[in-house]
């Protein structure tokens, strides 16, 4: 019988909610239908500022990633 390991994908960064939408639609559910399945979902984001993120942007999304339990939440300085 065959096992998942890993689906990865890039998501539109200006509309992920509705690209989300569409993988719970045509990967989850069926993922989901089968019997015992521990699934689990996650989501990686990368971004990279040219000249850096200011120590608002920075600040707020730490903030809001704490908020949403983010397990890592890492800034590298340039």
């Amino acid at each position: 019988m065959d096992q998942l390991d890993q689906l990865t994908t890039a998501l539109c960064p200006n509309r992920p909610a509705a690209d989300f939408t569409i993988i719970q639609q045509e990967v989850l559910a069926h993922l989901e239908d089968a019997d015992g399945v521990p699934l689990e979902v996650r989501i990686e984001i990368t971004a990279s500022a040219p000249d850096g993120f200011t120590e608002q942007q920075v600040r707020t999304v730490r903030e809001n990633a704490a908020q949403l339990k983010f397990e890592d939440t890492v800034f590298e300085e340039n």
